[in-house]
């Protein structure tokens, strides 16, 4: 028999199973795409080669940006000269695979975030 709860025991480790499997190939789909010039859409937040960051209809172009970070459940992109921005336009929950977006700007910028 087959029985199915709403109990997952060491749903971290579950998830990071996945995650371990899972985001290694979607991440180089990603960036080939990305390097190809095409604008790669994370939902709410899209990243484009030439054009930058845009979160909804706002940019950053990638020689404003300083880097980036999730907190308090929203991301926040650093501008050089004005710090941490977000004006609750970037919330995580409307970011569809923001560990790898986060990869993507860390390539970008040459450096971990």
């Amino acid at each position: 028999s087959f029985y199915c709860t709403d109990e997952v025991r060491d749903a971290e480790g579950a998830f990071n199973a996945i995650r371990q499997r899972a985001y290694p190939p979607r991440f180089s789909r990603l960036l080939d795409q990305y390097e190809a010039g095409q604008a790669v859409s994370f939902g709410k937040v899209t990243v484009n080669r030439a054009d930058g960051l845009m979160i909804g209809k706002k940019a950053c172009r990638w020689d404003e940006i300083t880097g980036a970070k999730v907190s308090g459940g929203y991301l926040f992109i650093s501008k050089a000269g004005l710090g941490w921005l977000n004006d609750g336009d970037a919330l995580v929950a409307e970011i569809a695979n923001v560990e790898l977006l986060i990869r993507i700007i860390e390539q970008r910028l040459g450096k971990q975030l």
